[in-house]
């Protein structure tokens, strides 16, 4: 044992400590006495040591301290500024296709809620990310309930997207053919901080636009009229709503059992009509019987799926009716469009928390919640539909090509959601790059970092310029002001948008998750779920090789889309060779212009007798040689339109760094993103560094 005794004058009441070390404890104890002889001593302590062996040898020894501090911070977070403001190509788009009047509105909005969207929005997505839904199938009881479970923030994201207008925007129309850049733009800023809650905006948005074109058709039958009549006038306000309390949103239920793309031959679901079953209902027609394996946003509040109806002329015998006797139709001939509430009664509480039994969904049973790669915060259940109260919205055979033009807007929403994760993966490389030093420099000092966000950022260009042009030919479709050759060519580059964005996105949020290194690795960063999250995008509404055959199709059904898609690319060359555009520019940037013109001539020349080639193969039934190269074709499409569109940009910014991304698109690989890093370089490797060094840093030398 040993005493430690205060003498310093700053310590008089210091108590007297005695401690006793036997050996069997001496290791253990060791570095806890050792810190205190060392700050006892420095403060004027004595030390009275016992002839105790242990005791002696422990004061003999000598006292290592660290003083290096383990609990602080070792790396600077990535900081994410207002994503309006900070998002040079999006303001620089938009300044271009949104008319100067409509400007400032817009922009005034997108400017606020740039900031929304890296502050309490954020915060709301993180915590919808941390809190996925959970299925309450039964009480203690064994009573079954079917609840989903979703976070308090889920539910505000809600309440968000009505007071934000993220769907009304597109219906209130208050800047024209404008208003869906306005909507889209204000959808791609949310969508990496959303939680997921882009997925049921995209799908309300896509039941919105079809309840409301609806109006203007002619000849559907009766039952027909009637289901979209009462539709308009009970969804299509809560749809498009500005209104939290009022605001619905919509599923879509169409993969079953088989799943894929193939609808026609793997939809099972019948539907049984009333006047079979002997009942009269006021508005449903048709009671739904089958199993939906993959239902998205389960918890929305109405939904649209496919069924095979059975004739209303089927004659049963008996009081009972078993659905497996029932006959339909097979193949795409046989399915027909329904719409659906969740609920039996569309009035009242929405909230899925309180439906305390399956009286109170329509006739629906969840089976289970779907454990995901990735969109870990959207609940996505699989369903057994035991008479689920539907109306019928086409007629029998018509289901696919009445549910196509919801498919097209949520390709849309695909493709912006793409764009987002791409932008969002350059910002937090960037913002890490700027701080972290490796090997004595910066990360955005070394050149190959900086070739490698420089790809990054040019794969981005290329989408955004790409899916934001379908987005400007949608909105001219959607108030009447497009021409039939734009309604055409939207019909091209819808699906072209889509796969080609879809690769990107997990293509850059590999690259971008990467860049950052270890952390990028680990869950806490918030990183990984960009990643998770991506590779739905080329997955969900079509993969890449079912969207190329699409391509096919419209070969097929759309012909004049793709003399459309080459005057597009003339216009652009004829601006290129006017004396006007030539004058204003460098002798660098004109170099570049005839290098981009004479490779955009050959990429045109290219896809044309690729186009050529696939109509004599449709001619002479040469289905397989025809299928083997759509996805070459198409993802050579993406190119030559999004070349086309970057080139154009160029022209008008005049900026030397414009034109050289286009160069990049042109020179790209045939397969489509993450191949920029197989662009040659031109010869001046010096210029080639500083280029990649701006594009890294996101560094135009004009602004506009």
């Amino acid at each position: 044992s040993f005493c430690l005794t205060s003498s310093h004058f700053l310590y008089p009441t210091l108590p007297l400590v005695c401690v006793c070390v036997c050996e069997r404890e001496r290791e253990g104890v060791r570095g806890t006495m050792q810190s205190l002889l060392r700050v006892f001593k420095s403060n004027g302590g004595v030390v009275r040591a016992s002839s105790h062996q242990a005791c002696t040898r422990l004061l003999a020894s000598k006292v290592v301290v660290d003083s290096r501090r383990f609990d602080h911070p070792f790396v600077s977070k990535p900081k994410l500024e207002n994503q309006f403001d900070d998002d040079l190509v999006l303001t620089r788009i938009l300044s271009r296709y949104i008319p100067r009047e409509h400007q400032e509105y817009v922009f005034d909005d997108l400017k606020k809620w740039g900031d929304r969207v890296v502050t309490d929005v954020f915060e709301l997505g993180e915590e919808a990310e941390l809190n996925p839904p959970y299925l309450r199938q039964m009480n203690a009881w064994g009573e079954r309930q079917d609840v989903i479970v979703t976070a308090e923030a889920w539910k505000k994201l809600k309440q968000v997207s009505a007071e934000e207008g993220l769907i009304s925007i597109g219906y209130e129309r208050k800047t024209g053919s404008s208003s869906r850049l306005h909507q889209y733009a204000k959808l791609y800023l949310a969508s990496s901080s959303f939680g997921m809650y882009n997925c049921p905006l995209a799908m309300s948005d896509g039941c919105a636009s079809l309840i409301e074109r609806s109006q203007a058709r002619e000849g559907d039958e009766k039952h027909i009229r009637d289901s979209y009549a009462y539709l308009r006038e009970k969804a299509l306000p809560r749809l498009t709503s500005r209104d939290p309390s009022l605001f619905w949103t919509s599923g879509q239920w169409m993969t079953e059992r088989d799943g894929g793309s193939d609808v026609g031959g793997s939809i099972t679901t019948k539907a049984v009509p009333y006047s079979i079953i002997g009942e009269d209902k006021e508005v449903a027609t048709h009671a739904l019987y089958g199993l939906k394996w993959f239902s998205s946003a389960t918890d929305s509040d109405i939904t649209m799926t496919l069924a095979r109806p059975v004739s209303a002329d089927t004659v049963v015998e008996g009081d009972v009716i078993d659905v497996s006797d029932l006959e339909v139709d097979q193949g795409s001939r046989g399915l027909s469009l329904f719409a659906l509430f969740v609920k039996k009664e569309e009035e009242g509480d929405l909230d899925s928390a309180k439906l305390v039994d399956d009286r109170q969904l329509n006739g629906i049973k969840i089976q289970k919640l779907k454990n995901k790669l990735g969109t870990r915060q959207l609940p996505t259940a699989e369903l057994i539909l035991e008479g689920a109260e539907a109306m019928v919205l086409s007629e029998k055979g018509r289901g696919v090509p009445e549910i196509a033009p919801l498919i097209n807007i949520t390709r849309l929403h695909n493709s912006i959601s793409a764009c987002a994760v791409q932008r969002r993966m350059l910002a937090i490389a960037r913002s890490f790059g700027k701080d972290r030093q490796a090997f004595g420099r910066h990360l955005l000092d070394h050149p190959l970092h900086c070739r490698t966000l420089a790809t990054m950022e040019v794969e981005y260009r290329a989408s955004m310029h790409l899916t934001f042009d379908a987005v400007r030919l949608f909105g001219k479709a959607d108030v009447g002001e497009a021409t039939a050759e734009e309604k055409a060519l939207l019909r091209l580059l819808t699906p072209v948008a889509k796969l080609w964005t879809g690769k990107a996105a997990v293509f850059i949020a590999s690259e971008g998750l990467e860049a950052v290194g270890g952390n990028g690795y680990i869950e806490d960063s918030g990183i990984p779920k960009h990643l998770r999250d991506a590779q739905v995008l080329p997955i969900w509404e079509g993969t890449t090789n079912i969207l190329s055959l699409d391509v096919l199709r419209v070969f097929q059904k759309t012909p004049e889309a793709f003399p459309a898609l080459f005057k597009g690319v003339e216009d652009t060359l004829y601006r290129a060779a006017s004396r006007d555009a030539v004058a204003a520019l460098s002798s660098v940037e004109k170099d570049l212009l005839q290098l981009c013109t004479a490779r955009l001539v050959s990429l045109s020349k290219l896809v044309k007798r690729e186009g050529t080639n696939f109509q004599k193969m449709m001619k002479s039934q040469s289905a397989f040689c025809i299928e083997a190269r759509a996805r070459t074709v198409a993802f050579r499409i993406a190119r030559l339109h999004s070349a086309k569109l970057l080139l154009d940009h160029a022209l008008h910014t005049a900026d030397d760094l414009d034109f050289e991304v286009a160069r990049r698109v042109i020179m790209m690989g045939k397969e489509g993103p993450s191949t920029t890093f197989d662009a040659p370089l031109l010869d001046d490797g010096l210029t080639q560094v500083s280029n990649d060094r701006r594009l890294a840093r996101a560094q135009p030398s004009v602004m506009v």
